[in-house]
């Protein structure tokens, strides 16, 4: 994700259509573990969350 995304934000839809061989929940189960894990900061806009890794 580091090379992929930098310093960038992305949402996990947006992992979902990159990779396609995996599931939502898989994904968004991934995403959800690296925040707690304080790897991912979160920033909502609107109805949706943004990541981005967290430095």
């Amino acid at each position: 994700m580091c090379t992929t995304y930098g310093e960038g934000q992305f949402s996990t839809k947006q992992l979902e259509k990159d990779f396609g061989n995996a599931a939502y929940a898989t994904i968004r189960g991934f995403v959800l573990k690296f925040e707690k894990l304080g790897l991912l900061r979160s920033a909502k806009f609107g109805n949706r969350i943004k990541y981005q890794i967290a430095k």
